[in-house]
């Protein structure tokens, strides 16, 4: 998350009509390379796979489907067309990358209070009120420049942190909730199944909220998030209500994660192993 914010922020040294600014992140990149090229360590030995089982996973929580679906549709429409709308809404280069950089600066804060607040509590519940928010700050980004015009871009940039602070920490959230009652031989399989529905979702979602734009205008683009998320507030209130889950204690841990992962990532924790050897 930190370099995220680093590099939004470089787009405030050069212009962004010149190659420059590209060039340097592609030499920092393969500078960060050369540590790893020259270590002296063996190769891991190979990570065990697992075969993607989606009705598996939606069988262990719909809720988790559904929202990862939802996520991506919202993050999709976000990194793709942030700039896009931020330029349209009349920031200048600097609000631009302080837009950006606030959204991903209050996932970052928020994603640990919150996780830890997971474990005390119905996930369910937890995911509501982060979609409520996220869909409330949605609308008043929205419609605040319509209803008064010369509000402050930095008021705005102000409500992307709490957006960011909501909707970036649901993710990890519906992980956590969806391996809850999964053993953790099952941890991969249900990680790689999320990713994957987050990447198909969030390669659908800036062209659906690219419509939004079109017919509203830049404020389609938080029209459209406040509709997904308000769709997924009621989804997570329906099934709450119908359905009991198992005692919060027996909730697993919450792990900070981000939707930028691999499914290695999930082969990694050590939690996949527990049950190796047991007959």
């Amino acid at each position: 998350m930190l370099m995220i914010m680093v590099g939004q922020q470089m787009f405030n040294l050069g212009s962004t009509k010149s190659m420059l600014l590209f060039a340097v992140s592609a030499i920092a990149v393969s500078i960060a390379i050369l540590p790893v090229s020259l270590t002296l360590s063996l190769a891991p030995a190979p990570l065990r796979t697992v075969k993607l089982d989606l009705p598996k996973i939606w069988q262990e929580s719909r809720i988790a489907v559904i929202g990862v679906t939802i996520f991506g549709l919202v993050t999709g429409a976000f990194w793709s067309l942030g700039p896009v709308y931020g330029k349209a809404a009349g920031y200048d280069n600097f609000e631009l990358a302080m837009f950006m950089s606030a959204t991903v600066f209050g996932g970052a804060v928020f994603q640990l209070p919150v996780g830890r607040l997971s474990d005390h509590f119905d996930r369910r519940i937890v995911v509501f009120f982060m979609t409520i928010i996220g869909a409330i700050t949605s609308l008043i980004v929205a419609l605040l420049p319509v209803f008064a015009p010369d509000v402050n871009n930095l008021v705005l940039i102000f409500l992307a942190f709490i957006w960011g602070g909501a909707v970036m920490t649901l993710y990890a959230i519906l992980v956590a909730h969806a391996n809850d009652r999964a053993t953790p031989d099952d941890f991969v399989t249900i990680g790689s199944g999320m990713l994957l529905i987050l990447g198909v979702c969030s390669a659908i979602g800036a062209p659906l909220a690219s419509l939004a734009m079109n017919a509203f205008g830049p404020q389609g683009f938080y029209l459209f998030m406040a509709a997904c998320l308000f769709v997924l507030a009621i989804v997570t209130a329906v099934r709450s209500s119908s359905h009991a889950l198992l005692p919060v204690e027996l909730n697993e841990p919450f792990r900070a994660v981000t939707d930028m992962v691999t499914p290695t990532a999930y082969e990694m924790d050590p939690r996949t192993h527990t049950t190796e050897g047991v007959g």
